[in-house]
């Protein structure tokens, strides 16, 4: 037994030294605040800024891209606050980022992509620790990922020094795309930036959907239950998504919107399909409406609003 222990001890040391080393050498460049993540402390600070109830919307890209909060704010006289980022945070980033904000009167729109991962991107969300610290506090990494973001940047910092490129900016703060900035966002929290611009969305590029048990729904149906407590509304909205693909993952998409209507406790106020629209009307992902498409969502979007009765009307 003491030789196993030592022949152990002998392997692991190294292993210790060489990760010691890679975080000692690998200098961790600072976060870019004009990068896309750096849309999350606008978000927040329009959050703070507002004193009475607030429209909220809640869930990743699909509403970054896909909603004119301009015009919800219009239509129903309460501030909307656009919370949509980027679904590679996880849905437990999200909903402890929901908790974190609302308060008494608010009301919430959740708009969740198909089957989220719950856990999200470990080094994204470092990353989004490190540009704004009180996300840190939405949710707690396992332990699991804990070893899996060690691991990340020991083997990006091995590559790192064998390369020569010690002391290079980090490819996650490189942006060239306009789009992808922090200044493509509004006031509201909506991406603008891409308005205008063609659609290049090629559905054929995209994988196919296979139907899995989602933990999203336990998830979900925890914070409605905080919500309650805290006298806030939340409803759910199916996210958009392209025909193409809609129709050749009917057999996935199928179980996997019954389990949402079956789980989850929050009421839902649209179908399935209210929001799949023509490839067309997709800039770059399955996700990502154009300009155009934003506008035939949100249209669509507060014809459900008024039907449901969601929101009381202002006397504008």
């Amino acid at each position: 037994m003491r030789q196993l222990w030592r022949n152990l001890l002998l392997f692991l040391l190294p292993l210790f030294m060489v990760v010691c080393l890679v975080l000692v050498v690998h200098p961790e460049g600072p976060p870019n605040p004009n990068g896309f993540m750096g849309g999350l402390p606008d978000k927040h600070a329009r959050l703070q800024s507002i004193n009475g109830p607030r429209l909220i919307l809640g869930g990743g890209s699909n509403l970054a891209f896909g909603v004119n909060s301009e015009r919800l704010e219009r239509e129903f006289g309460m501030p909307v606050v656009n919370l949509g980022l980027h679904g590679g945070l996880g849905l437990e980033f999200m909903l402890g980022e929901l908790r974190h904000s609302i308060r008494k009167g608010d009301i919430v729109l959740l708009s969740i992509e198909h089957q989220l991962d719950m856990e999200g991107q470990p080094d994204l969300k470092r990353y989004v620790g490190e540009l704004f610290p009180e996300s840190r506090d939405y949710c707690q990494p396992s332990f699991p990922e804990k070893i899996s973001l060690l691991l990340g940047e020991t083997k990006e910092g091995l590559e790192k020094i064998f390369s020569g490129g010690l002391g290079q900016v980090d490819s996650t703060q490189v942006e060239n795309n306009p789009v992808y900035t922090r200044s493509a966002f509004n006031k509201y929290g909506d991406v603008v930036a891409h308005i205008g611009q063609q659609s290049f969305y090629d559905g054929r590029l995209v994988k196919p959907f296979r139907y899995e048990p989602w933990k999203g729904i336990e998830a979900i149906n925890s914070f409605y239950d905080f919500a309650n407590e805290l006298e806030v509304k939340v409803y759910y909205l199916f996210p958009c998504y392209p025909r193409s693909n809609f129709e050749s993952n009917q057999a996935a998409l199928s179980k996997i919107t019954t389990a949402v209507k079956d789980g989850i406790h929050v009421p839902i106020l649209n179908s399935e399909s209210d929001f799949v629209y023509a490839d067309t009307l997709f800039y770059d992902t399955k996700y990502h409406l154009t300009g155009k498409g934003r506008e035939v969502r949100t249209s669509r979007m507060i014809d459900i609003l008024k039907r449901k009765s969601v929101i009381p009307l202002s006397g504008n």
